[in-house]
């Protein structure tokens, strides 16, 4: 899946994979979801930042204040909150 994620260029696939590995890895996959956080596709890094805040991790959900301080896609940030 991760393989997948990184080659495809469907985007139902790819946040379908970002999802996956999350759920079923958890926080010992934040760093690889969290990468998806600077994808170009805002619909991938939304699926990212879902899938970390999810997680319920200190660690994962830093990621996702970060990364939204300098998202530029308005809707993203909102559907977080």
């Amino acid at each position: 899946l991760k393989a997948e994620a990184r080659k495809t260029e469907e985007d139902v696939i790819r946040n379908a994979a970002v999802r996956a590995v999350a759920t079923s890895q958890g926080a010992r996959e934040a760093d690889w979801v969290g990468e998806f956080l600077k994808h170009e596709d805002a619909d991938t890094r939304y699926a990212a930042a879902e899938a970390l805040s999810a997680m319920n991790d200190a660690g994962a959900t830093r990621k996702v204040e970060n990364h939204l301080s300098q998202e530029k896609t308005p809707w993203i940030g909102e559907k977080l909150k």
